[in-house]
C-alpha cells in the first residue's frame, strides 16, 4: 500500500454546538489492484461539551449524500469501497447524545486516480454542480507536481505524468474561488497513483519475398527487469525459421516456434537489470519465396516480467509488431500527423519505377490523373501530399 497524506483545513467557526470542520484525507490506493479506494477522513473535534459523536455524510454529487457512517466519539474514520477515477464529497454533522445532529460542516472534496506515464494521462473536471450558476475562478495549490495545469474558466486539470513519477502516488489541490459567493469558495483534493509500468514495443519492417529480415524487440519500463517472456502471434507460412538474437544486459534467451505463435524468453545475468528503451534484441526471419506483397501483423499476445525483488507488474502493454512482405506489386499507406501533415508510405522494390496517381470519385468510370513519378532507392519511401487538396483517393502504378 501507498500512503499520502492530504490536509485541507478549512476556517472553523462556532455555529450552536456543531463547528464547521477541517478534514484531511488519507488515500489508501493498492497499485495492484485499483478496483476500489479506502479513504480516512480526519477531523478537529468540536469544544462543544454536549457533542458525544460525528455521522460522516458522503457522495458523488456536491451537497446531495447519498450515503452515511457514524464515526462514535472520534476524529477520524476511514471509509471504504469508494470507485477510483470518481470525485467524492464529504461533510460531518456533531451529533449529541439523543442523535440531534447540528448543521453540516463545509464541503470537502476528495478524488482518486490512476494513470502511468504510457497512457494519455489524467483530465478531470473540478466544476462543482452545486455552483454552477456562479461565477468560478480556478487554480492550483502551491505543491502541486511538474506539469499539472488547470483551466482557469472551466476547472478542467490535465496531467502527463512523467517517467520519475511511476510507482508514487501524488497528490494537489485545485482552489476553486467563487466569485459570486465567495462563502462558497472550495478546494479539491486530486490524488493520482502513477503505477508501474512495462511495455514491449516491435518495430515495422519492410523486407522484399525471398529475403531474410530482422524485426527489433525493445522495451519501455519503470523498473529494472530480471527475466521476461513475450508471446508473439506469427505468421509461420510466409515468415520462416524464426531465430533470437540479443545483446547485453541479456545473458541468454529461447525461441520456442509453435508455427502460428512464438514464444521469447530472455534473462539476465545476477546483478544486471534490463532497463530503458534501447532494442535489446530481434527476431531474425526469411520471406518465404514468391510470398505476396502483404502487410503481416505480428501482435504480442502476453508478456510478463520480473522485478529485481522477484514482484510482477501490475500495468503491462504492448506495441504488435509488422512485417511489411514487398513482393511484385507495390503497397500504399495513408498518414497524417501534426508535424508533416498528409503524407503516403509507399513500399516498393527499389531500382523500379513507379508513378502515384489520383482521383476524387471512385464512381465508374473513374478519372485517375498522374500526381508524382518516381523511382524509389528504399523500399520505404514517403511522398508528401497537399492537405489543401481535396483528393482522397491514391494509386500507384509501375511504369
Amino acid at each position: 500500500m501507498i500512503y499520502s497524506t492530504i490536509r485541507n483545513f478549512f476556517r472553523q467557526r462556532q455555529r450552536g454546538w456543531s463547528r464547521l470542520l477541517a478534514f484531511a484525507a488519507l488515500a489508501v490506493l493498492p497499485l495492484n489492484a485499483l478496483s476500489s479506494v479506502t479513504t480516512e477522513i480526519a477531523w478537529y473535534p468540536s469544544s462543544d461539551p454536549n457533542v458525544t459523536g460525528y455521522n460522516i455524510y458522503y457522495g458523488t454529487n456536491s451537497h446531495a449524500y447519498t450515503q452515511m457512517t457514524s464515526a462514535g466519539d472520534v476524529t477520524s474514520v476511514t471509509i471504504g469501497n469508494l470507485l477510483p477515477d470518481a470525485t467524492y464529497y464529504f461533510s460531518v454533522k456533531s451529533h449529541n447524545a439523543a442523535g440531534t445532529e447540528g448543521s453540516f460542516s463545509s464541503e470537502t472534496l476528495f478524488a482518486s486516480y490512476a494513470t502511468t506515464p504510457t497512457s494519455s494521462g489524467l483530465r478531470m473536471k473540478t466544476f462543482p454542480n452545486s455552483l454552477k450558476q456562479d461565477q468560478l475562478v480556478f487554480s492550483l495549490a502551491p505543491g502541486a507536481p511538474t506539469g499539472v495545469r488547470v483551466n482557469p474558466t472551466n476547472g478542467i486539470v490535465c496531467w502527463l505524468p512523467g517517467f520519475a513519477q511511476a510507482n508514487t502516488t501524488q497528490s494537489f489541490n485545485v482552489i476553486i474561488t467563487d466569485l459570486t459567493n465567495p462563502a462558497a469558495s472550495t478546494q479539491q483534493t486530486i490524488v493520482v497513483t502513477v503505477s508501474d509500468f512495462l511495455e514491449a514495443m516491435l518495430a515495422s519492417v519492410p523486407v522484399q519475398s525471398g529475403t531474410a529480415g530482422a524485426l527489433p524487440l525493445s522495451l519501455m519500463t519503470s523498473d529494472g527487469i530480471t527475466n521476461l517472456t513475450i508471446n508473439l502471434a506469427w505468421p509461420g507460412g510466409a515468415l520462416l525459421n524464426p531465430q533470437l538474437t540479443f545483446g547485453a544486459p541479456v545473458a541468454g534467451g529461447t525461441l520456442q516456434n509453435y508455427g502460428t505463435n512464438l514464444c521469447l524468453k530472455l534473462w539476465t545475468a545476477s546483478g544486471n537489470l534490463l532497463t530503458g528503451t534501447n532494442v535489446f534484441a530481434q527476431i531474425n526471419f526469411q520471406v518465404a519465396a514468391g510470398e505476396p506483397s502483404a502487410f503481416l501483423s505480428v501482435p504480442i499476445t502476453s508478456l510478463t516480467a520480473n522485478k529485481a525483488d522477484g514482484s510482477v507488474f501490475s500495468t503491462v502493454g504492448a506495441k504488435d509488431g509488422e512485417v511489411v512482405v514487398i513482393g511484385t506489386n507495390p503497397l500504399l499507406r495513408s498518414q497524417a500527423s501534426s508535424d508533416q501533415g498528409r503524407t503516403l508510405a509507399i513500399y516498393a522494390n527499389p531500382g523500379m519505377s513507379y508513378q502515384v496517381q489520383s482521383c476524387t470519385n471512385l464512381t465508374p468510370p473513374i478519372n485517375w490523373q498522374p500526381l508524382q513519378n518516381f523511382a524509389p532507392t528504399n523500399m520505404l519511401e514517403t511522398v508528401s501530399l497537399d492537405s489543401a487538396n481535396p483528393i482522397i483517393f491514391y494509386r500507384l502504378m509501375q511504369n
